[in-house]
């Protein structure tokens, strides 16, 4: 697993964000102030995302999560890339933005 850079940012001054980049699936978090995961959000306290489009699978092998910010309305928005081998072995990067 490689992992790059990790963001965290207070949603109020009880909870915060996180997410942690690696080259699987992103994955966003939410913390209380403690550090402890909150276990209402998502399952366990964490949501698990692989990119895809209009519900399919698109065969990306690596996903990186590079930055996290709370909107006004308290949803967490994660901003990173994904990376896939394309035809003739050429490497195909996209952006991803998932909001929670």
């Amino acid at each position: 697993m490689t992992r790059f850079h990790s963001s965290a940012r207070l949603t109020t001054p009880r909870r915060r964000s996180a997410c942690r980049p690696q080259s699987e699936p992103l994955e966003g978090r939410q913390l209380l102030s403690a550090g402890d995961l909150d276990l209402t959000f998502g399952t366990g306290g964490f949501v698990v995302t692989s990119p895809s489009v209009e519900g399919k699978k698109t065969g990306y092998t690596q996903d990186h999560a590079n930055a996290a910010q709370i909107q006004g309305d308290g949803k967490i928005v994660v901003a990173g890339d994904a990376v896939r081998l394309a035809t003739g072995g050429r490497s195909d990067f996209s952006l991803v933005v998932v909001r929670y």
